[in-house]
């Protein structure tokens, strides 16, 4: 071969290395960046179906005029001025009455 076309011949190889190894790389990123646009797109979808579903759903209403008040708790309703204790609580202590002395008073 000519001296002159053999340098140019190792440069254009080496320049092709170069750019099947830069083509390998962007290859790589765009399957990389496919599986992301994928993942993406089925996150939107799965949104878009909430978004349809919450839509589609009857308004709620938590108070209405026609509703009935809850009835109070068993057990804790005044009974005399006093709380009666709720179901399952043991009965407070009680201070027991004076006891009059059995001394007799001269």
């Amino acid at each position: 071969m000519d001296a002159q076309i053999t340098p140019l011949l190792e440069r254009i190889g080496a320049r092709e290395r170069e750019l099947a190894t830069t083509a390998e790389q962007l290859r790589t990123q765009i399957d990389e960046l496919t599986a992301r646009l994928r993942e993406l797109n089925e996150e939107m979808e799965s949104l878009a179906v909430t978004r349809k579903t919450l839509l589609a759903l009857p308004p709620v209403r938590t108070t209405s005029p026609t509703c009935p008040k809850p009835a109070p708790k068993s057990g804790w309703r005044p009974a005399h001025g006093r709380h009666r204790t709720a179901p399952g609580r043991p009965e407070p202590r009680r201070r027991p009455a004076p006891v009059a002395s059995a001394r007799p008073s001269d």
